[in-house]
């Protein structure tokens, strides 16, 4: 064998580092530099993370202020429905429709509550809630005007979530009495840890007239003397006027001015009322919330009847939109009443979106 010349010799090394060099290429400096690449890219992506979270973070009060009235939206809604029905509290809702119209109500109608829509909770743990409905129909014979009083009333005020479905009636000019048959639509929502709470009262099953007659509460013909009761003598009062100058648009407070709530906003506040009787018994507290401000509370009512006035202002333009859309509960044993002096007739600057219980509303323009 012809031995290597050292020229072949220095080629045969100079290949042999080449041939290191790239193998260190391919198999060290290749990989490093491809996992230098994927770290980067995981920054970037790390970095966009970070940045999203720390916005996420700037803006910690305001989601947690919206969580807070979503949440209050979402219990105010929830009160709006009963958390069941039964017959004894649609015959007791007869008997309370008597005790506010000269005009008894002499037979009730009723189907068993049936489900109308499952709906889930966010809890994927928790029970559903069951949207559940009854039927309720009954006759009446009024005048003309309580009639009109009595479809608003059930459309409008009525304690529970009431929908009128079919309201057949004729008039008679000779009496101006109206023959009616109302059809109402009665819902509740049951289920994920509602407590059902019967109505307390004597429905007066068993006996050959369960619909005693009463001594009416008031009826349209002493509406003026209702107003002027009111206007007189209210333990709340609630001001309403158009937004300028930084006044306010909305004021509540007590009849002493010792309580009180406020906003200056140009647009509709909720107005969340409650009546609960005292501790002993023998008084009644009434607790309000404007927006979402600390609840005030106004305590030692002892008056049979709790009243709110409301002194409004008719509207300046279409750019006024001040005014409330008030709740009003009353889980008293007393009646609550409200009157309202000077609202716009059109656009009313109060607004009474629900109520329950024994709750009544009249107005100057009525």
């Amino acid at each position: 064998m012809k031995p290597m010349s050292a020229k072949d010799k220095q080629l045969l090394v100079v290949l042999l580092a080449l041939i290191i060099i790239s193998a260190s290429y391919f198999f060290g400096a290749r990989v490093l530099m491809d996992k230098t690449t994927e770290l980067e890219t995981k920054q970037t992506e790390m970095r966009a993370e970070l940045d999203q979270r720390l916005q996420v973070i700037a803006k910690q009060d305001e989601y947690e202020q919206k969580t807070e009235e979503y949440n209050a939206a979402y219990d105010e809604m929830m009160r709006q429905f009963p958390a069941g029905i039964s017959q004894d509290d649609q015959i007791m809702f007869a008997q309370d429709l008597q005790t506010m119209y000269d005009s008894p109500v002499t037979a009730v109608n009723f189907t068993d509550p049936a489900e109308v829509l499952s709906l889930t909770t966010m809890d994927p743990n928790g029970a559903p809630y069951s949207l559940q409905s009854s039927t309720l129909q009954f006759p009446v014979e009024m005048s003309y005007d309580e009639w009109v009083d009595l479809i608003n009333y059930l459309g409008t005020q009525a304690r529970g979530k009431n929908v009128l479905t079919q309201v057949e009636g004729t008039y008679s000019p000779e009496t101006n009495r109206v023959t009616s048959d109302v059809t109402l639509a009665q819902y509740a929502i049951t289920g994920a840890g509602r407590i059902y709470e019967p109505e307390t009262g004597e429905s007066l099953l068993g006996t050959n007239n369960i619909f005693a007659t009463s001594a009416p509460m008031y009826s349209v013909k002493d509406r003026s003397d209702v107003f002027s009761e009111v206007r007189n003598n209210y333990h709340m009062d609630i001001s309403l006027y158009a937004a300028g100058d930084g006044q306010d648009t909305v004021l509540a407070e007590d009849a002493a001015r010792t309580v009180q709530s406020s906003a200056s906003s140009n647009a509709m506040q909720s107005l969340s009322i409650e009546v609960t009787d005292g501790e002993d018994g023998s008084t009644a507290q009434l607790t309000f919330r404007l927006g979402d401000q600390d609840p005030q509370t106004i305590t030692g009512i002892t008056d049979d009847t709790v009243n709110i006035y409301v002194f409004s202002t008719p509207r300046t333009g279409d750019e006024d939109l001040s005014g409330v859309n008030a709740t009003v509960l009353n889980n008293s044993g007393r009646k609550v009443q409200i009157a309202v002096e000077g609202d716009d007739a059109a656009s009313p600057r109060f607004v009474l979106t629900s109520s329950d219980g024994s709750v009544k509303m009249v107005t100057d323009s009525e």
